[in-house]
């Protein structure tokens, strides 16, 4: 029998907790439907703050993905002299097999070079009154994931480029380099405007919870005489205060998922136009999950602070 008293004791600890959470967020939500308005602005405040960097993770997140894909296609091209005849390109290709790094070939002869900048570039009647091909053989180098990165793609090109069958070697990375720089910047302004805007929606949250706190001056000094403490005068403000940024997180999630699909089509369409079948991809569950209990933390501390200052 002695060892039940324990237990009984712990379930009525767990069932007292348990009432008064709940008689704490019935009350939250009691003071919500009293003033619809306020409740509304304050949450719209706060899923505005928080949608232009949820806006922008997505965008950065499909950028990082795009270019990393481009990255992992880059391509050496190795322009022939005209005067190499088809020995020469079956041994230089022996060659090529034999170097480190390259893991796939594709030569284009001068006829079918001719076809893919008639059907690219757009004038073909142009090109069609050439009284000859001027066009070399062109040895397309497709290197291995190990040589993918800028450094040693610069050391494949000096390689290729000493060969005497080739005239003139290239691949063209500077654009990608500048993309990844550009993308980087950015990436450190969103982190600065998340840091800044989540600033912004603790002080809000702060201001709205104070207010109620003042209006409920009287109420709250009753509760102190009747022998309330802290925590249950605090706890209906800090389920206000989670509820705010809960609320205020998915409005954010839920616009943010409206742009990208607003926008999904023109920039599909443009990837289309660079030989890319990527589709956009939105915020990850777990990643929208984390975004809600960010902002419902953000919206527990602000109404910790308004609070922990008006009761002192």
């Amino acid at each position: 029998m002695a060892a039940l008293k324990p237990k009984k004791s712990l379930l009525r600890g767990f069932g007292a907790w348990w009432r008064f959470h709940k008689n704490a967020l019935r009350d939250s939500l009691k003071r919500w439907r009293k003033t619809p308005v306020a409740t509304a602005m304050t949450i719209l405040l706060i899923a505005l703050a928080f949608t232009l960097p949820c806006c922008l993770y997505v965008v950065l997140r499909n950028a990082a993905v795009i270019t990393h894909a481009w990255d992992r296609s880059s391509t050496v091209v190795l322009y022939l002299k005209q005067d190499v005849n088809e020995s020469q390109i079956k041994y230089l290709k022996e060659q090529l097999f034999l170097r480190d790094g390259i893991r796939q070939l594709r030569v284009i002869d001068p006829k079918e070079g001719l076809q893919e900048l008639q059907s690219f570039a757009g004038f073909g009647d142009v090109l069609n009154q050439l009284p000859e091909n001027p066009l070399p053989f062109v040895i397309e180098l497709y290197p291995s994931k190990a040589w993918q990165d800028p450094a040693r793609l610069q050391m494949l090109l000096s390689y290729t480029q000493r060969l005497p069958e080739v005239e003139h070697a290239s691949f063209d990375m500077q654009w990608l380099q500048r993309l990844q720089a550009i993308l980087s910047v950015l990436t450190r302004a969103t982190i600065l405007l998340f840091i800044f805007l989540a600033f912004a929606m603790v002080l809000i949250v702060a201001h709205t919870v104070r207010t109620n706190t003042q209006a409920r001056t009287r109420e709250i000094t009753l509760a102190r005489l009747c022998g309330a403490n802290q925590a249950y005068i605090r706890r209906p403000f800090l389920y206000s205060g989670v509820g705010y940024g809960l609320m205020g997180g998915l409005i954010a999630l839920g616009l943010s998922t409206a742009l990208l699909f607003a926008i999904r089509g023109p920039v599909e369409h443009v990837l289309t136009l660079y030989s890319s079948t990527y589709q956009l991809r939105g915020i990850p569950l777990v990643e929208c999950i984390t975004i809600l209990l960010f902002g419902s933390s953000l919206g527990w501390l602000g109404a910790r602070w308004a609070v922990g200052r008006e009761l002192k």
